[in-house]
């Protein structure tokens, strides 16, 4: 399988969720009135086990591990609590919760297949809470639509990307943290030391400083990214980027939620027209057209 969770899980009711939230909550703020708000993140999680296993709301498991595969990438996350088989809980000691906080759990919860999470920040004066939850289940997440914006040629390594990807999307499915999709790319293209390089960055003829990229091979670097709002403007940005350094393009990929769209971002002012698509494309059947080379714009 290639996501695995190393525990049965069973998703819970919203009924049921209610009833573990207000006794792990009531848990935590004894917790917080006893042993202060200063302890370590792993002291927490250790007293929050026990108590909740003493509690009886339900078998309390520590520190479970999912581990997620593609051939030879394997990465392993690690679920701080998971309460009666079904509710992510994810401890913190920070000022305060924020979005990337929350999803991290997100992404916890779909890797699990499970629709209930609790976030608790143990650090403010008064213990801090917050739910996270999702409607999207396995099978959801690989109802994806792929698309490829074709105004520009795309080169074999470019290709390769593309297809590597959609594999990823077939195994994995979709919504799953960006760092993921990446960390495999860099795997099967050789680790970060080939792949994460550092690129001049030139402005009036002149290196003002050096940029970190991930490169496909010495001309092309490649993107992943989750935008969903105004997409256009972070294209943008990728060409800017782009105009300040000797490669010749950018292979980017953005995933809105279940829109998958590829394109080949090049340093130039002007596009080529974009290559018709059909209207009525299969998710993870439909593949981009590939242009002869050399990358130069279509007639």
């Amino acid at each position: 399988m290639p996501i695995e969770v190393a525990v049965p899980v069973t998703p819970v009711t919203d009924r049921a969720f209610r009833e573990v939230e207000h006794a792990l909550m009531g848990i935590a703020y004894a917790v917080h009135n006893t042993q202060g708000r200063l302890c370590d993140e792993r002291i927490y999680q250790a007293l929050l086990h026990r108590r909740t296993q003493q509690a009886g709301i339900g078998t309390s498991r520590r520190e479970v591990p999912v581990l997620v595969t593609h051939k030879t990438f394997s990465k392993t996350y690690y679920i701080d609590l998971l309460i009666a088989d079904g509710v992510v809980v994810e401890l913190k000691t920070k000022r305060a919760i924020t979005s990337e906080h929350e999803s991290l759990l997100i992404n916890y919860l779909l890797l699990s297949g499970l629709q209930h999470g609790k976030l608790i920040n143990m650090r403010p004066e008064s213990v801090e809470g917050r739910r996270v939850r999702t409607r999207l289940t396995p099978e959801k997440r690989r109802k994806l639509e792929i698309t490829c914006d074709g105004g520009h040629p795309v080169s074999p390594k470019g290709m390769w990307f593309r297809d590597f990807m959609e594999s990823l999307l077939a195994d994995w499915g979709g919504f799953l943290s960006i760092s993921l999709y990446q960390e495999a790319t860099t795997h099967f293209l050789g680790g970060p030391e080939k792949v994460e390089r550092m690129v001049d960055f030139v402005v009036d003829g002149q290196v003002v400083g050096r940029q970190r990229l991930r490169l496909l091979d010495e001309r092309t670097a490649f993107a992943v990214s989750a935008v969903k709002d105004k997409p256009h403007f972070y294209r943008e940005h990728l060409e800017r980027l782009l105009r300040h350094t000797s490669l010749d393009s950018i292979e980017w990929v953005n995933m809105n939620n279940d829109q998958i769209t590829f394109s080949t971002v090049v340093a130039l002012q002007f596009r080529c027209p974009p290559i018709p698509l059909p209207s009525n494309s299969v998710a993870l059947q439909f593949r981009c057209p590939p242009i002869p080379l050399p990358l130069r714009c279509c007639s």
